[in-house]
């Protein structure tokens, strides 16, 4: 495949994009390596088809800022659900707690979540533990506290 010559040399070989391939991000700086796997993937497959394209430095700059925007775009979402139903969660639990009740149950999970169903697998808990456990639960959980109510509960009356 030709490629616009720098320096009277083509810049491309087949070596150098298996090279690309395998150990790209080893070399990355710091900011780079707290990646995770999937993205890693995506920066190695960007810059490899800019490679094959005979992109220029710029150019490749704006693949691997792109598959960033990506992920920051992603994770802000999840973030932002994971901290809004935590939020709603722990405030539900807070307010059992404040009528009385005295323990809380896991419901509305993703079926088959492992982690969820090890959650569930513990229910009902108390609300203290059902906050710690809340904490914990992954950033996609999408459960929901609610209280368990005994049999001949009244609600206090003020």
């Amino acid at each position: 495949m030709l490629r616009k010559p720098l320096l009277g040399f083509d810049v491309y070989s087949p070596l150098s994009e298996e090279w690309f391939a395998k150990h790209t991000i080893q070399f990355a700086d710091r900011a780079a390596r707290g990646i995770t796997k999937t993205t890693e993937k995506r920066i190695k497959k960007t810059l490899v088809d800019g490679w094959r394209a005979g992109e220029d430095m710029h150019k490749l700059t704006t693949r691997v800022q792109g598959v960033f925007d990506e992920g920051r775009r992603f994770r802000a979402e999840r973030i932002a659900r994971k901290e809004t139903i935590q939020a709603n969660n722990i405030s539900a639990i807070e307010t059992y707690k404040e009528l009385g009740v005295e323990q809380s149950e896991l419901i509305g999970c993703t079926p088959g979540c492992p982690e969820c169903d090890a959650v569930i697998a513990q229910c009902p808990v108390s609300h203290e533990k059902a906050m710690e456990l809340e904490a914990g639960l992954h950033p996609n959980h999408i459960g929901s506290w609610v209280p368990v109510i005994p049999e001949g509960w009244e609600p206090p009356i003020e």
